[in-house]
């Protein structure tokens, strides 16, 4: 029988020092390490070995994030990428380790490629990983026979994986037009040396990664009313030095200029090129390949002025505008007034509202599609956080939920889980079963497809699991 393991959205970044309330979900305590070594060893102990392959799917490394000490990021480029595969490796050594068991037992570990770790389409930057693991091998004492037997069960995918008995698994940021890019195998910018940028990288990156008082992967700790966002302001940044309003506002206009600067647009020959490189990593034909990539949903930009109030702005700007010509000619305020309303209405009324459970649902029904292409026995997505579990008329659809530490409070109190989700599908011949479960650290369990809910503090009668960050 072989089984395939998935875990997804681990979100590996580097710690911060200390124990105060500034980013503490990336303190080293709060690291799923632990966890994820606890679940690997409990599932391959005393496996036949070619028996096992697990697949981490995506966004294991958080790349996007910005950096705990607070530095300005370097450019997206190559050997950033590189100094920052190490930088978060040196903070997850029991993670390396972690794999590195699993490769000795015998078994096959596959990366995919997410939104938040895109640089592992990069061939230097798969090189390190590789070395950092096998790094890993030598401490577990295998000697170098060994080593480079474990080292050919384990490869890298910039785009899908698909197993030989049919089981499709891919991260799903594709069919999310916050996050797709258009060559998931090219994704190196045509304007400049530099990895493409989308609305979720740049949202973490100059925004809600850098806003040390919220957590990025719980949306109730950010998405607040005004009275909200008054309440956390003067609770956590009035006393310090600290700005949230300046953040915001910085950020929010550093996002929408990158976005206009480098958003990309599909390139024939990039397409071609992505094609084929997408066959040698997947042994799938062109055909199919083809009718997948069709699938993918195009960055929507005029999507990502809406839902960072750019409209809104210029709206406010531009009326304030108008009725400064009151003061110089009347008749000049009144049409600017009257353009600048009508402006707007048409400009709500064409573009639609930038809603993330559409996003949601554009997800759900790619994996519907991708079913389709590649005759799929099973589609396993990660990506939005939301881990599911469905057999439908014979084929399973899955996502992997996060591993990623998710508090509803700043203090890390209160977990919005207390146990974590994988897939696990066991396949002999024609026969295909398992699916959802969640391991609390001790005790695997099937896991419904209902998230679950935990108890807020009284200010929210009750909470549910969050349902996905803008840049998940």
């Amino acid at each position: 029988m072989k089984h395939t393991i998935v875990l997804s959205d681990l979100h590996l970044w580097e710690a911060v020092d200390g124990d105060g309330l500034w980013m503490r979900y990336r303190q080293k305590k709060y690291f799923p390490d632990e966890r994820i070594a606890a679940l690997l060893d409990r599932l391959t102990r005393g496996a036949s070995p070619a028996t096992i392959e697990v697949v981490f799917n995506g966004d294991v490394f958080d790349f996007d994030i910005a950096r705990p000490d607070g530095a300005e990021d370097p450019p997206r480029d190559l050997a950033s990428a590189m100094e920052r595969m190490h930088s978060i490796l040196d903070d997850h050594e029991s993670f390396l380790d972690a794999v590195a068991l699993v490769l000795a037992r015998g078994q096959r570990v596959v990366f995919i490629s997410g939104n938040h770790d895109l640089p592992l389409v990069i061939e230097p930057v798969r090189a390190a990983l590789r070395e950092r693991v096998e790094r890993a091998l030598v401490r577990a004492g295998l000697d170098a026979h060994r080593r480079a037997r474990c080292m050919e069960q384990l490869s890298i995918k910039g785009w899908f994986h698909k197993t030989r008995d049919g089981i499709v698994i891919e991260h799903g940021q594709q069919y999310d037009s916050y996050t797709s890019v258009p060559h998931p195998l090219w994704p190196v910018s045509s304007k400049r040396p530099e990895l493409q940028q989308t609305l979720g990288s740049l949202t973490m990156r100059y925004l809600i990664g850098r806003l040390g008082y919220f957590n990025p992967n719980v949306d109730e700790s950010f998405l607040l009313s005004l009275g909200g966002y008054f309440t956390h302001w003067l609770r956590y940044y009035a006393w310090s030095r600290r700005s949230l309003a300046l953040r915001w506002v910085f950020g929010t206009l550093l996002v929408a200029a990158s976005l206009l600067r480098d958003t990309e647009r599909k390139h024939a020959h990039r397409d071609v090129v992505s094609l084929v490189r997408a066959a040698q990593e997947t042994s799938c034909d062109a055909q199919t390949l083809l009718a997948h990539s069709k699938l993918e949903q195009p960055a929507a930009l005029e999507r990502s002025v809406r839902i960072l109030c750019l409209d809104r702005l210029a709206h406010a700007l531009a009326t304030l505008f108008a009725l400064s010509l009151f003061t110089i000619d009347t008749s000049a305020g009144w049409i600017a007034l009257v353009a600048t309303f009508a402006t707007a209405v048409l400009f709500r009324f064409v573009v639609p509202e930038g809603e993330l459970a559409e996003n949601y649902r554009s997800v759900r029904r790619a994996q519907r599609e991708i079913a389709k292409v590649h005759d799929a026995r099973a589609v396993i997505f990660g990506h939005t956080h939301i881990p599911e579990g469905e057999w439908s008329a014979g084929v399973f659809f899955g996502n992997c939920g996060s591993w990623a530490p998710m508090y509803l409070d700043i203090a890390c109190t209160i977990p919005v889980q207390t146990s974590q989700p994988f897939v696990w599908l066991r396949s002999e011949g024609a026969h295909l079963e398992g699916g959802l479960y969640r391991f609390d650290g001790a005790t695997i369990v099937p896991a419904s497809a209902e998230r679950p809910t935990v108890e807020a503090p009284q200010r929210w009668s009750r909470v549910r699991a969050p349902r996905r960050r803008l840049a998940a």
